[in-house]
């Protein structure tokens, strides 16, 4: 009586014992693929000469690495990946779009928050390299959420941090083609951080 009901089941040709081993195996053969690309990569992230090399040769093709060093590397390495990224985002005709579509914009804007004045330099001075590409990649960088942190670090105790930040947040809402970017800006409090800068720098 089951054998008659699995015989006119439509798909019961996917619940034979072969076709569920072979499955198996495949399953398996795809994990054990996965499993070794892991390993490779996180060898390598671990190797400062290959993270050296990544810096030097700026290669694009490296961009899914640098994504991976971001999220999981010390602070050291996190840093050498951001600049990686800047080097790459300052170059005439830079990979800015890749950077984009990768993901690795909201990675940047996160570690704005970092602990290390090093990397939050970094990131701030990326973010003004695509901001100035146009008023299009300004806007990529509103959508990231980046503004509001930029001007809470507009009262950093780090000059440098300062410094890329006023740059970034100038890219952003400089494009006069986009007065809804210098608004926007503007409405999120730029103004009270910018003055106290200026009064600052007066003493």
């Amino acid at each position: 009586m089951f054998r008659h009901r699995l015989s006119t089941y439509k798909n019961h040709n996917e619940l034979q014992p072969d076709e569920l081993r072979r499955r198996r195996e495949n399953t398996a053969d795809l994990v054990q693929k996965r499993n070794r690309e892991i390993l490779i990569s996180t060898l390598r992230l671990q190797d400062k000469t290959y993270l050296k090399e990544i810096e030097k040769e700026e290669n694009i093709a490296e961009l899914p690495d640098l994504t991976k060093i971001i999220c999981f590397g010390t602070f050291e390495e996190q840093f050498i990946a951001t600049r990686t990224l800047r080097r790459f985002a300052y170059k005439e005709d830079g990979p800015i779009h890749e950077i984009i579509e990768c993901g690795l914009l909201p990675l940047i804007v996160e570690r704005l928050s970092s602990a290390s004045y090093k990397i939050q330099y970094q990131s701030a001075w990326t973010l003004s390299n695509i901001a100035a590409e146009g008023s299009k990649q300004a806007l990529d960088v509103i959508k990231s959420g980046a503004v509001p942190i930029l001007i809470r670090l507009l009262q950093s105790p780090n000059d440098e941090v300062k410094e890329h930040v006023l740059w970034a947040l100038g890219n952003v809402a400089g494009h006069s083609s986009s007065p809804d970017n210098r608004d926007f800006v503007i409405s999120h409090g730029v103004f009270p951080p910018l003055l106290e800068i200026i009064n600052n720098s007066k003493r």
